[in-house]
């Protein structure tokens, strides 16, 4: 029935917001019609990028997204190195994540299981 699917996230600044996307995360441009409307991918995902968000819409606390990585510290560290501020870092036997904001206040992390 559905032949593909994105997740829409609406932002204040379609070229940040691109920027942030490709250059800081490292997902993939995969179209842009003009100053309406991007879409990025990542292993998985497909983001689409829409004007209209302001700063006093509220973003959610109950979603994020989420990166898994085989090698976290050197995904943090490249993050780092990009300008990503982490709000919170938490390393644990199982698991290790991080978490960060992009430049709209949608959550994100990176994270690494140990049975990955």
């Amino acid at each position: 029935m559905y032949s593909e699917a994105n997740v829409t996230l609406m932002v204040q600044d379609l070229d940040r917001s691109i920027q942030f996307y490709v250059d800081t995360v490292g997902f993939q441009m995969e179209a842009q019609y003009g100053p309406y409307w991007a879409q990025v991918t990542g292993p998985g995902i497909r983001i689409g990028l829409h004007p209209g968000g302001d700063s006093s819409s509220a973003k959610s606390d109950t979603v994020s997204l989420g990166l898994m990585v085989n090698d976290f510290q050197l995904a943090v560290d490249g993050l780092r190195s990009k300008g990503v501020e982490f709000d919170r870092i938490t390393e644990e036997e199982r698991a290790s994540s991080a978490y960060f904001v992009d430049p709209d206040g949608y959550w994100l992390y990176v994270m690494h299981r140990q049975d990955m």
